[in-house]
């Protein structure tokens, strides 16, 4: 059965994570990535929560628009401390991705996918969701906001966004075999950013990544300030990009810019 955000039930799951920070409840915003940015200006200090049941300017990656509704989308922001290592700061959208996927994996048997460097997929390459990492600097701190908007329900597809946008949607209820709860989903997204802020080391995590990987053995093309790379993708590395092998050769990595499979 479908449920939606609820201040109070969101509150109880975030505390059965043993989540202490503070949460920002708003039935509607524009963008819960904006208010947690907003908040890290005015001083507010890691790690909060941003959760919205509706946005009317969410967007992802590259300023696309990302359509929601209360009855079947996740709207969530949680800003967190990252460390000095550039290494997990670059990773830190893949790492996060891993983390989601094993936890619905856990708490759902969802069997979810990832499109490097942000979006969750289906099996058929349906778009789940999408992931979207600011990073903030200020005076003796390093933080960043991690946004993730996720189509939780068959009904997303009452959604008014273009029929090329529905089409290419899938509901995280369609590749669980568990009922889906939506403020479990927001408690459990709130964790799985946690602790890809807390990683040690960027050690491991191309097989990790490995079992989720939608693009690997794909033929793609990556689009590097207008230079395309024509190849076959051949999966990460520990540093979170992309390996792409042309006309058979070892692949070369590249960091987070635009991937497209090619049909």
């Amino acid at each position: 059965m479908s449920d939606i955000l609820e201040k109070d039930r969101l509150l109880a799951e975030l505390d059965r994570f043993g989540f202490g920070g503070m949460l920002h409840f708003f039935d509607t915003t524009e963008s819960t990535n904006d208010d947690a940015m907003r908040m890290l200006r005015e001083g507010a200090r890691p790690p909060f929560v941003v959760a919205a049941k509706r946005q009317t300017r969410g967007r992802g990656r590259l300023d696309r628009r990302w359509y929601s509704d209360e009855s079947s989308t996740l709207c969530v922001s949680v800003a967190v401390d990252l460390p000095a290592d550039a290494g997990l700061v670059s990773s830190f959208t893949v790492a996060c991705g891993v983390e989601i996927c094993n936890a619905l994996k856990r708490a759902f048997d969802a069997e979810l996918f990832l499109k490097w460097p942000n979006d969750l997929y289906s099996k058929r390459g349906g778009k789940i969701g999408g992931m979207l990492t600011e990073l903030y600097v200020g005076v003796g701190a390093r933080s960043a906001v991690f946004g993730a908007g996720i189509n939780c329900f068959a009904s997303a597809g009452n959604l008014s966004a273009p029929s090329d946008v529905l089409s290419s949607m899938d509901a995280l209820e369609s590749v669980c075999s568990r009922e889906v709860s939506m403020n479990a989903l927001c408690a459990l997204v709130v964790s799985s950013a946690q602790k890809a802020a807390g990683r040690a080391s960027t050690r491991g995590l191309a097989a990790e990544f490995s079992p989720f990987d939608w693009l690997r053995g794909k033929r793609m093309r990556l689009d590097i300030g207008g230079r395309i790379i024509d190849g076959i993708a051949c999966g990460i590395d520990d540093s979170g990009r992309i390996g792409i092998s042309e006309n058979g050769g070892r692949p070369a990595y590249y960091a987070a810019i635009e991937a497209f499979p090619v049909k």
